[in-house]
């Protein structure tokens, strides 16, 4: 058995229904030629990190941001252009939005608490402008 196959479905799967353990399972699996599950993948336009922050499991947000690949990859939980952290806010998931606020430190990027990264939210007002 192979967790990458099918766009590494395996781990998106267990975040969006929140099995940490399972997560962390396919985060430490290495098959053949050292092949790895990669949870930056996309799939169907959604990834892990984005799916397991709309359901609220902490659990699988802590151990997907904690997640550094061989090369010093790491996922990318504003890569929805922060909706999923918009929703964490706008829901209430005080957890989550912790866990994305200490991830913005530790990596260097600027989260809006409000649920945008700065740069997202520059970017929606001057659209929002530009239709005024």
């Amino acid at each position: 058995v192979d967790p990458t196959d099918a766009g590494n479905r395996a781990i998106l799967v267990a975040s969006e229904f929140g099995h940490a353990d399972i997560v962390k399972i396919l985060l430490n699996w290495r098959g053949r030629n050292n092949i790895a599950v990669d949870p930056r993948e996309h799939f169907r336009y959604m990834n892990p990190i984005i799916l397991a922050m709309k359901k609220n499991h902490v659990e699988v947000v802590k151990a997907l941001l904690a997640w550094k690949g061989d090369n010093g990859e790491r996922v990318d939980p504003l890569s929805d252009a922060g909706e999923a952290f918009h929703n964490a806010v706008d829901k209430g998931y005080v957890d989550i939005v912790r866990q994305l606020l200490r991830w913005g430190r530790e990596t260097g990027v600027d989260v809006d608490p409000t649920g945008y990264s700065k740069g997202y939210t520059k970017k929606k007002r001057d659209e929002y402008e530009d239709e005024d």
